[in-house]
């Protein structure tokens, strides 16, 4: 087996080059991590159903995404009680259509129907 010689110049330019790929991966992994956390809260499915909301109350983190499907053949709303921070209405959901909102506000949001103003939801967000 011969043996490698490693001259000072060389074991400095690995050095940097070690150095640099590890600068590189934690900035890398901040940027990641920085898109992560939206991803990390992802979605959450409500299907409509049989004349009703399925969850009735869903409780998200800030920066989820829910997103309603309607499985009924009847065109269904989710239309949102006023209030500060409350997303705007879908429109008329046919069966198969969806309708999504990206919660960025904390708070509890209530919801119904249009047509059937019994079938009725919350979505409650947290921090």
């Amino acid at each position: 087996m011969g043996s490698t010689k490693y001259s000072p110049s060389r074991i400095v330019r690995q050095v940097a080059v070690l150095l640099s790929i590890g600068i590189l991966s934690v900035v890398a992994g901040q940027r990641v991590e920085a898109h992560g956390v939206a991803a990390h809260h992802g979605t959450k499915a409500v299907m409509i159903s049989s004349y009703a909301f399925h969850s009735p109350v869903v409780t998200v983190k800030q920066g989820t995404t829910v997103v309603w499907t309607n499985k009924d053949d009847a065109v269904h709303t989710v239309s949102f009680t006023a209030g500060h921070g409350a997303p705007h209405d879908s429109r008329d959901l046919q069966h198969g259509s969806t309708f999504r909102h990206r919660f960025t506000t904390p708070g509890v949001f209530h919801y119904h129907c249009a047509y059937h103003p019994f079938m009725r939801g919350t979505v409650k967000v947290i921090h």
